[in-house]
């Protein structure tokens, strides 16, 4: 399934000024990674709000306030620290909808990464190092295993940048553009890794 939208005024006028060429297209990028946090972190939030509310009624009405302290003390904190997890989640759920989608724009010699609401990237293609990186999410109890492709990308200031599509999503994107640079590789790395490179030096 490819998501597509159309070239901004800003990204054009970024890539006219960097003498990229004609537009080739606009994909948006990173888009089950980034929907994922406020689909997990409202719910988390709720789970540990429930459950606290349950620790405090259990307490009062079934044990009569007799439940030793320490117990209750020790599911409290971790009922808050399972909220503090939904708390961060949900918080970068809502900065990355205020700042928009993060689109993808190819151009005959570079490209432009734009936060919608937010910074832009751009760089040439012979000036930027691309490895494809192939990994497996776990499923949960209600889905299966599922394939994503991530694009690391290194530029020639050493910054990186990581993003990545589920194989439903638009992983042909990450392709082109690591087809174009000036040398890339591809290899598959256990899920741990693969979260670890997309938390490592993020441009958002």
């Amino acid at each position: 399934m490819t998501q597509e939208t159309g070239l901004s005024e800003r990204a054009a006028a970024l890539a006219d000024s960097q003498g990229f060429g004609a537009w080739h297209d606009t994909t948006r990028v990173n888009s089950h990674k980034e929907s994922n946090w406020l689909a997990n972190g409202v719910p988390i939030l709720l789970v540990a709000g429930i459950g606290l509310g349950l620790l405090v009624v259990a307490r009062d009405r079934v044990t009569g306030g007799d439940a030793p302290w320490w117990g209750v003390a020790f599911l409290a904190g971790l009922l808050l620290l399972v909220a503090g997890a939904g708390v961060v989640a949900t918080l970068n759920g809502l900065r990355l909808r205020r700042l928009g989608h993060l689109l993808l724009h190819r151009f005959d010699s570079g490209f432009v990464i734009e936060r919608a609401g937010g910074g832009q990237l751009s760089a040439p293609y012979e000036r930027v190092s691309a490895e494809l990186i192939d990994y497996t999410e776990p499923g949960d109890s209600t889905g299966s295993d599922r394939e994503h492709l991530g694009l690391r990308l290194t530029f020639a200031d050493d910054d990186v940048l990581m993003i990545a599509e589920s194989e439903h999503g638009t992983p042909e994107a990450l392709v082109a553009i690591a087809e174009r640079c000036r040398r890339h590789s591809r290899r598959r790395l256990p899920y741990p890794e693969a979260v670890r490179l997309l938390h490592d030096g993020t441009w958002l």
